[in-house]
């Protein structure tokens, strides 16, 4: 299925606000943003929680946790396969405040008047970019394997249609610790992964990739 192409608002004085934000994020907080950027690309308006979510009236966000603090990003959809995202912030509640919300409707309709057909993916001009800081690096490598244990867990039971308790009593391991798993909030060992798999008529399957590939979205 072809990817979404993830475009950063640009104002009329050239400045990128989630770009902005993005980079002024630590290193940790910074990679989880990016891995979550990743996942809308490839699932769009098909990913749910604990990734993103819609708020109202077509605007959606996405979330990324470190500690307390938990950074946001809004964001919404165009013709075209595009997802623009538009500014963030750092809330340590879960409620976003109605503030962004409206600053978000005044830029979506600016964004819709000045679309610009030729623009390029800015998901993959800032990942390059930052996968070349020796830190970020090794924050992504640390995380990237956990965020696609979250993706797969949740792609497999959503496939299946099953809530988490369902899933609970087929494999017998508690609703709240597949929850933590599903948030990133836990660490299963490979035992509980295939109890899961088979608990979904699935098997699981572990594979080596090349350092070369690390980043590069799949």
């Amino acid at each position: 299925m072809q990817e979404f192409e993830i475009i950063f608002y640009e104002d009329g004085n050239g400045n990128k606000p989630v770009e902005d934000f993005i980079l002024n994020l630590d290193n940790k907080m910074r990679a989880k943003m990016l891995l979550s950027i990743r996942v809308i690309k490839e699932k769009g308006p098909q990913t749910r929680l604990p990734f993103s979510e819609e708020l109202e009236d077509g605007i959606f966000e996405l979330k990324a946790k470190s500690g307390s603090n938990i950074s946001r990003v809004l964001y919404f959809f165009v013709v075209g396969r595009r997802i623009v995202l538009t500014n963030g912030f750092i809330k340590k509640t879960q409620k976003t405040p109605r503030s962004k919300l409206k600053k978000l409707s005044d830029i979506e309709s600016i964004f819709s008047a000045r679309r610009n057909p030729e623009m390029k993916d800015d998901y993959e001009r800032l990942l390059d970019e930052q996968l070349k800081n020796d830190e970020f690096r090794k924050e992504w490598e640390a995380l990237e394997p956990e965020y696609t244990i979250m993706k797969a867990m949740i792609d497999a039971r959503t496939s299946q249609g099953l809530t988490q308790k369902e899933l609970s009593m087929r494999s017998g391991i508690a609703q709240g610790d597949i929850s933590k798993m599903e948030n990133g909030n836990a660490n299963p060992s490979i035992k509980t992964l295939q109890r899961l798999a088979s608990a979904m008529g699935k098997t699981l399957k572990i594979e080596f990739v090349d350092a070369d590939d690390v980043g590069k979205v799949s």
